[in-house]
């Protein structure tokens, strides 16, 4: 019977196939439900329910809203640590706040400070977020600061403004 090795750290297990399939089964179903396991707060957004898992290291999130452009989130920390937020990408669509392919927004503020030390998992339907924030922090901001597009307006105005500044010019001479 073939033997398989898996490793972990620094332990090397040898198994049949059979353990190995087993082995590997138990942990994918582990890290499932640990993520099955975080709790949730419901954010209303426009009429809909959205969930958003959290997990948080070092303190305790007491409230979580969004509204146009911004997902807030309102903590108590009792110590340095980190909180990851697990995002459907629905919720952030609906509220205006862009994400690159790799998940990371324009902007993360921690106690209204900019903080680029955060990481993002984009995936299929959500993105994860780490964020880690220090000893007194009381709200964590994930924000959209891109200046929407004025599409046809801006070209008009433009066209118009510089139309009155030729006519103006050739009156005053």
């Amino acid at each position: 019977m073939k033997q398989y090795c898996i490793r972990y750290g620094r332990t090397v297990i040898e198994m049949s196939a059979y353990s190995a399939l087993l082995g590997l089964c138990i942990a994918v179903s582990s890290i499932n439900s640990a993520e099955a396991g975080w709790p949730t707060f419901i954010v209303k957004y426009e009429g809909k329910q959205y969930p958003v898992l959290h997990v948080t290291h070092g303190g305790t999130i007491t409230n979580i809203t969004a509204s146009q452009r911004t997902i807030l989130i309102t903590l108590e920390s009792s110590q340095n640590g980190e909180v990851q937020l697990r995002i459907q990408k629905e919720l952030l669509n609906a509220t205006g706040i862009a994400y690159g392919a790799d998940g990371h927004v324009s902007g993360i503020f921690v106690d209204q400070q900019s903080s680029e030390d955060y990481s993002a998992v984009a995936r299929e339907n959500d993105i994860i977020f780490t964020i880690p924030f220090t000893v007194g922090t009381k709200e964590i901001a994930i924000v959209s600061s891109d200046i929407p597009e004025f599409s046809g307006i801006a070209p008009a105005i433009l066209g118009i403004s510089s139309a009155l500044m030729v006519i103006l010019s050739f009156k005053s001479r």
